[in-house]
């Protein structure tokens, strides 16, 4: 006993008496080719334009224009004197700074007490306080006996019985 594949049922149909009668025209695509742009087509209208039109074209904007000239102020003031120039002092370059610590005119007055550090001790842990009542046990307490450790044996497995067979 193998497996193998199942046949596969051909398919039945049902017949019927329609036959087509006549010949059947096909429709056969056109090839597309550009059309022509339509006409404009202007409707005519009863509004007409009054009086005189002037057709004159305006100036056009100067392309490039001249740069005005530049007008400076005149004044009567006038330097009286020698004028002094600065003479510009060479600056060292990548060198530091020489720290200046500006002089102050504070100072502490008296003598100047430091508090003394705490010397620090180990403490005493404090004592729990519990708390006293007045329930007391009355007779014998029993306390159970705890059984002994022993290993168990593996139940066996059950099987239940049918009468199927195959």
């Amino acid at each position: 006993e193998g497996y193998y594949p199942a046949e596969r049922p051909k398919a039945i149909r049902p017949s019927d008496n329609l036959r087509p009668e006549g010949e059947f025209e096909k429709r056969y695509p056109e090839s597309y080719k550009p059309a022509e742009r339509p006409e404009i087509i202007r409707h005519p209208d009863n509004l007409k334009p009054e009086g005189e039109i002037d057709y004159k074209p305006k100036e056009k904007a100067p392309i490039k224009g001249d740069r005005a000239p530049i007008v400076k102020p005149k004044d009567n003031l006038y330097p009286e004197g020698e004028f002094e120039k600065r003479h510009p002092e060479p600056t060292p370059h990548g060198e530091r700074a020489p720290v200046v610590k500006p002089k102050d005119n504070l100072w502490p007055e008296g003598e100047f007490e430091r508090p003394k550090p705490e010397e620090y001790t180990p403490t005493k842990r404090p004592k729990a306080v519990k708390p006293t009542d007045n329930l007391k046990p009355e007779g014998e307490f029993e306390r159970p006996k705890p059984e002994e450790y022993t290993p168990t044996k593996r139940p066996k497995a059950v099987k239940p019985t049918d009468n199927l067979k195959p």
